[in-house]
């Protein structure tokens, strides 16, 4: 495995996580990273996680690393220090952050920042003042209260996060006074890990999410040597490998949150341990060399959430002499994972990837080609008005499995898009002012973004049929809706996941969007998939 790359990729990215920091040590907002709120002044309400960007400076400022311009700088160390003051500053009473609006109160906005803020400040402790020492270590101990004081009980990522952020605050302090939290919440994220491997995300599985949950496990492991947390490891490290596809992307819409990156620390830590973390970084490697599942794709806002791993991965990366086959490199194999509601498959050089639970969602990839064949993310029905999908998330969606056939069934989700008005914003800050009902808000939004699910008596079913050349698809939309326009959607996402939509080169070989139009009682639409040649054809029956 290649470790300069995940270097050579951080470094060049610095130059973009040091223009988002406020650096004028005269300004009232002295070391915010956020620079849609410092500079562009177009919110009232920067976010508390970005201030994560200092541990990115501070790995780089205590390490000689190669072609680190930045080791020992002077200028770094004070914003280092601006950075974390400026977080201080910006803590809510109680101990919490704010992440999106004013006064929300934000349980994984805090612990987004907690840790990295904690881990930074112990690199440069010895060098800060002690005025703005005690200023941070207050702001830390808060903080750490505020994370132990609550939970999340279906973002495991979040909870995870979370409990390592109160773990290192806890040495810090060296009181030992969150021992008990830390320990109920490993408990608690170990007891509902699924037998499958994966952590729940909103009652489903997610490839990008896991590989956050992983790396925070990994970095608690190897800092406390709970052997059941190992245990806990192999299995999502398992469960993960699957989802590593032959072109050199990872994750997609047939989980439940439909991301598509891979967090590499994790594996660096643990591959000494478990093989299958050699093979994963070995593969990301060489997919970054491609610039696939790539930091190059963040936005400004999730830079400085990833950053400071990439820069960890070559620091803790020690290389190892055994690694295995990754799933779509081994033999053929057909992988039921009920629990998920997921089905991956390998058929002679083919390696087919089904969301059972999302619809019957599909990717086809050549293994010998290493690129995807075909890419289907369902069907969106248009009626006076009305837009509802068939690839909603439900783990209880009805699959029949038959031989070589899987058969889905299930009804179309109403969806609708929120836009964001000057109205809906000022509401929405009126209600939060004092913070009294921000839990309330929060717990709604993510309702109404995320989990809410309104079907429509239109029913959809959809027949896959697979061998060692095709894979036929049949697909039926029985709607009264005769007026009704269908669209199939090689790439499309029907929940709202802050860290999805993240262009891949993929994209670029989809078919994009097909029309359907006049619909009857009964459409009937058929798709093959040539596996030998690679092409996909389309059409529709009735």
């Amino acid at each position: 495995m290649d470790k300069k790359i995940f270097l050579e990729l951080a470094l060049s990215r610095i130059p973009q996580l040091v223009s988002l920091q406020d650096r004028n040590p005269i300004s009232a907002t002295y070391g915010c990273f956020d620079r849609e709120y410092w500079q562009y002044k177009k919110t009232d309400c920067p976010y508390a996680s970005l201030q994560s960007g200092v541990f990115s400076l501070a790995l780089l400022y205590k390490n000689n690393l190669p072609d680190n311009i930045y080791y020992r700088n002077k200028k770094i160390l004070e914003w280092i220090i601006a950075g974390l003051k400026f977080w201080s500053k910006i803590q809510k009473k109680g101990g919490s952050f704010d992440e999106y609006y004013p006064n929300e109160k934000s349980y994984i906005g805090t612990a987004l920042c907690l840790y990295p803020c904690a881990e930074a400040f112990n690199l440069v402790k010895d060098e800060i003042d002690e005025s703005s020492k005690k200023m941070i270590i207050r702001a830390i101990d808060k903080a750490a209260n505020f994370l132990s004081r609550n939970n999340e009980r279906f973002v495991l990522n979040q909870e995870m996060l979370a409990a390592l952020g109160v773990y290192v605050s806890n040495r810090i302090l060296r009181k030992g006074r969150y021992d008990k939290a830390v320990r109920a919440k490993i408990d608690f994220i170990i007891k509902k890990q699924n037998p499958e491997g994966w952590f729940p995300e909103y009652e489903g599985c997610d490839v990008g999410y896991l590989s956050y949950t992983i790396d925070f496990l990994a970095v608690y492991y190897k800092k406390k040597r709970d052997k059941k947390v190992l245990g806990a490891l192999k299995k999502a490290i398992d469960f993960i490998s699957y989802f590593l596809h032959p072109d050199g992307t990872v994750g997609g819409e047939y989980t439940a949150r439909n991301t598509e990156y891979l967090i590499p620390h994790g594996f660096s830590l643990l591959n000494k341990e478990i093989p299958t973390a050699e093979s994963i970084l070995s593969f990301f490697s060489d997919s970054l060399k491609k610039d696939i599942v790539s930091i190059n794709c963040l936005d400004n806002r999730y830079l400085p959430l990833h950053l400071y791993q990439y820069i960890q991965t070559y620091i803790d990366y020690k290389a190892a002499n055994k690694k295995v086959l990754l799933p779509f490199e081994g033999k053929e194999f057909t992988k039921h994972f009920d629990n998920a509601g997921v089905l991956v498959k390998k058929i002679g050089n083919a390696y087919i990837i089904i969301g059972l639970a999302k619809g019957g969602v599909i990717r086809v990839y050549d293994v010998k080609k290493k690129k995807i064949i075909y890419s289907d993310c369902g069907y969106i029905i248009s009626s006076d008005g009305t837009k509802a999908s068939s690839a909603y998330f439900d783990k209880n969606r009805n699959v029949l499995k038959e031989d070589n056939k899987l058969i889905i069934n299930g009804k179309f989700c109403k969806q609708k898009y929120l836009k964001p008005t000057k109205y809906k914003h000022i509401l929405l800050r009126l209600i939060l002012t004092g913070g009294i009902l921000s839990k309330i808000a929060r717990e709604s939004i993510k309702k109404t973004l995320i989990t809410k699910k309104s079907l429509l008596p239109i029913a959809f079913k959809r027949v896959i049929a697979i061998d060692k050349n095709n894979v036929r698809i049949t697909d039926r939309v029985i709607s009264n809706e005769k007026a009704a326009k269908l669209i199939l959607i090689d790439k499309f996402a029907y929940r709202y996941i802050p860290s999805s939509k993240f262009f891949q080169p993929q994209e670029l070989d989809g078919f994009g969007v097909l029309k359907f139009k006049n619909l009857g009682n009964l459409t009937e639409i058929s798709h093959n998939i040539d596996l030998k040649n690679g092409r996909a054809g389309h059409k529709r029956v009735k």
